[in-house]
């Protein structure tokens, strides 16, 4: 391939950003080694590759851009393509296909085939889900008046549901979002099932249909937890960095299991009931591992227990203390939609009051200032003076060391205790 020039790469840089890709990522993209092999992707709407002619872009992230097709048979479908790949890259790509054929579970993107072209681009297609993600979703909640939209999980997931309140206080719309959530983690656990941990379980990578049924998308970054090969460099931290877990933050890389989806899970539970995201800057998802999860006052006031138990068991920076399937997730998620009682329980009281550093510090100063005062009221001189003032109204010698000393209406200070 020749080069393109600086105006189409800034054509192409536009339609990445028009296609909701990250500016920063798409500049790096763009820039990077492979940046102009992979921008003429951006190009090819119109175009027969892999049998399927491609329409539109559907997103673009760090491997390749992803196309909306339609395949020779009719079927609408989705193009993954990767272009300029080495010998390491090729390798992912052809595991992530391997991967993707060996699912078979409703909630996770069904494969149909595969094929390298003739300039070593590889293209993965897949069937295309009719909906929006959850990404999309969120955005469209969160705005002024979500139901203006004619997005139909939207309006599913609104039906019914009184909005002029907070939407996030609404029944209907938590058991809903509960539901939606449980069908996901029965995905990844068939994903886990197989060996594979996600690694990058986030809003984007979740498509949602119109009737609310979610598809997990995107193995790109897999794991293979049986054969503990990872398709990515090894001990890098990758996935996006707000839905992380502590442990992909390490230079551990066998830290990273199936516990690791499920803390993403927490995360993006967290998102899906309070309408904001746990963690806003990357000091607070660095402070992550060292931090125990809590709640503040107005969630607690916001979320049923049931809900705060299972965000307690997913978001425990200790893998050891989430949950340790994701099926047991989707369980407890269901229980909290009224579908049976939740396994998991918040942490005693006591507990939750130690992790809210306000309170302690509060309580701490407030220790010291009442102990500061006691000591001062217990310290000999005061006490001392106390017992002065009254032998002199009293008319009464001291003696020290068995030496009469002065009346005691002349200034002296006598150590505490010799008195007599």
């Amino acid at each position: 391939m020749e080069d393109v020039s600086g105006q189409d790469l800034l054509g192409i840089f536009e339609r990445r950003i028009g296609g909701a890709e990250d500016p920063l990522e798409a500049l790096a993209g763009l820039l990077g080694a492979g940046g102009r092999a992979r921008g003429r992707l951006f190009d090819l709407a119109g175009s027969t590759l892999a049998g399927c002619r491609l329409q539109r872009i559907l997103g673009a992230g760090g491997m390749g851009v992803t196309y909306a097709g339609e395949a020779a048979d009719g079927a609408l479908v989705a193009v993954k393509l990767v272009a300029d790949l080495q010998t390491s890259t090729r390798d992912r790509f052809e595991q992530e296909c391997r991967l993707l054929h060996s699912f078979d579970h409703p909630h996770i993107v069904r494969y149909r085939h595969h094929e390298f072209l003739a300039d070593g681009t590889g293209a993965l297609v897949m069937d295309r889900i009719q909906g929006i993600d959850l990404e999309q979703l969120f955005a469209m909640l969160a705005s002024e008046d979500p139901r203006a939209t004619e997005q139909p999980a939207v309006l599913a997931l609104l039906q019914d549901v009184e909005t002029r309140g907070s939407l996030w206080q609404s029944p209907r719309y938590r058991r809903r979002m509960l539901r939606l959530l449980a069908d996901v983690a029965e995905g990844l656990h068939a994903a886990h099932e197989r060996g594979v941990v996600h690694r990058d379980v986030k809003p984007a990578n979740i498509l949602v249909r119109d009737d609310l049924s979610p598809v997990v998308i995107d193995f790109g970054l897999a794991r293979d937890a049986q054969n503990r090969v990872s398709f990515t460099r090894s001990g890098a931290a990758l996935g996006t960095l707000c839905y992380m877990a502590p442990e992909q933050l390490g230079h551990d890389s066998g830290a990273v299991d199936r516990r690791t989806d499920v803390y993403a899970l927490g995360l993006l539970l967290f998102r899906a009931i309070t309408g904001t995201d746990l963690r806003s800057d990357v000091k607070e998802v660095l402070h992550s591992g060292s931090r125990s999860f809590l709640l503040d006052a107005r969630q607690s006031r916001m979320l049923p227990v049931d809900v705060q138990a299972i965000l307690y068991r997913c978001l425990d920076p200790r893998p050891t203390h989430r949950y340790p399937t994701a099926q047991l997730l989707a369980r407890d998620l269901r229980a909290a939609a009224g579908q049976g009682s939740v396994a998991a329980s918040r942490p005693p009281l006591w507990v939750r009051w130690l992790r809210n550093r306000r309170m302690v510090s509060a309580a701490a100063l407030l220790l010291i200032s009442v102990s500061t005062l006691l000591a001062y009221w217990q310290w000999p001189r005061g006490r001392m003076v106390l017992f002065a003032a009254n032998c002199a109204a009293a008319d009464v010698h001291l003696r020290v060391d068995g030496a009469r000393t002065a009346w005691l209406g002349d200034p002296i200070w006598l150590p505490f205790g010799t008195h007599q």
